[in-house]
């Protein structure tokens, strides 16, 4: 028994299509590499800042500091302690809000 495809002639050319992915600006940092988008944020000497949870901070687009935690970008509440860990191997301590705005 001959089938429908077997007496169909073949096709000479396949049509093409080309998609590009949708371009959506960018409104906010990522969740995965908040680095891209924000600039990380540094004591008065240019050491980068972290959280307690030893977590990069960064400095948001109002101003206000955000740390990448597990769960993504989380605001850094005023009276939290944050740390600098120049090259000499001594930790400076802050409090944001206080000593670090």
């Amino acid at each position: 028994m001959s089938g429908f495809c077997e007496s169909a002639p073949a096709p000479t050319s396949q049509p093409r299509v080309y998609l590009e992915p949708l371009y959506l600006p960018q409104t906010g940092a990522s969740v995965n590499s908040p680095s891209e988008q924000l600039p990380p944020a540094m004591d008065a000497f240019g050491n980068h800042l972290f959280d307690d949870n030893h977590n990069k901070v960064f400095r948001a687009h109002d101003s206000s500091l955000v740390s990448n935690g597990y769960a993504g970008l989380i605001s850094i509440l005023p009276g939290r302690p944050l740390y600098a860990y120049p090259g000499s191997g001594k930790v400076h301590s802050y409090w944001y809000g206080i000593n670090i705005w």
